[in-house]
């Protein structure tokens, strides 16, 4: 998807939002992944990662007044709560995610996090 938009002359920005917490290669299963690695990840956390990436970008020749994000699955929903979050997002695109499932510490409801400022 990322080299798509590349190649039609985006600047595409991949961010390891995993990283912190571990290296997502590392895992056997996709049930080990997301009961040991991706429900470890606050989203508050990714939240601010995005808004570095986007900064990043806007450094790098980026037009942070037209800013684009798109997530399968669990990115869905970082897709959807970044979209709410940053005004200058002006393409928001979830393949799928989920917007309700069981609260936890990391994963407050979706209302919980709203546009700064």
């Amino acid at each position: 998807m990322c080299r798509r938009f590349a190649k039609l002359g985006y600047l595409v920005i991949v961010p390891d939002i995993y990283t912190r917490q571990g290296d997502a290669s590392a895992y056997q299963s996709m049930q080990q992944l997301n009961e040991q690695l991706v429900s470890k990840v606050p989203d508050v956390q990714v939240i601010s990662d995005v808004d570095q990436t986007v900064k990043w970008a806007g450094e790098h020749g980026g037009d942070l007044k037209r800013v684009g994000i798109t997530g399968f699955c669990w990115g869905g929903r970082i897709t959807w709560l970044y979209a709410e979050h940053n005004p200058n997002v002006k393409a928001a695109v979830a393949w799928y995610g989920r917007l309700v499932g069981n609260k936890t510490e990391t994963r407050p409801p979706i209302r919980s996090i709203s546009r700064a400022g």
